[in-house]
């Protein structure tokens, strides 16, 4: 079992953390999203966004947060975004 437990911030929020500044700041964002392993009964909340996944990556420490690897961050921020200019723009 990883150290952090089972969760891990991923999408644009865990690209803010990493500093990719085409995503700007953590504080700005309107929903984090939060990678659990498929088998967590848990819902998603408010700005928080559940995604769940049959693999779980082993976390990155970011500061004390537990994050996906950017390769994992960027799929999942690229899967939530609807628009092709802003894809590129995270690629």
């Amino acid at each position: 079992e990883d150290a952090y437990g089972e969760a891990m911030v991923t999408g644009v929020a865990a690209l803010a953390l990493y500093g990719f500044a085409a995503v700007g700041p953590l504080g700005a964002l309107h929903r984090i999203d939060v990678l659990v392993p498929r088998t967590r009964r848990l819902r998603s909340a408010r700005f928080v966004e559940v995604l769940r996944t049959a693999v779980m990556p082993r976390a990155v420490r970011v500061g004390e947060v537990p994050v996906a690897p950017v390769e994992r961050a960027l799929a999942d921020a690229v899967a939530a975004t609807a628009e092709a200019a802003d894809v590129r723009r995270l690629l």
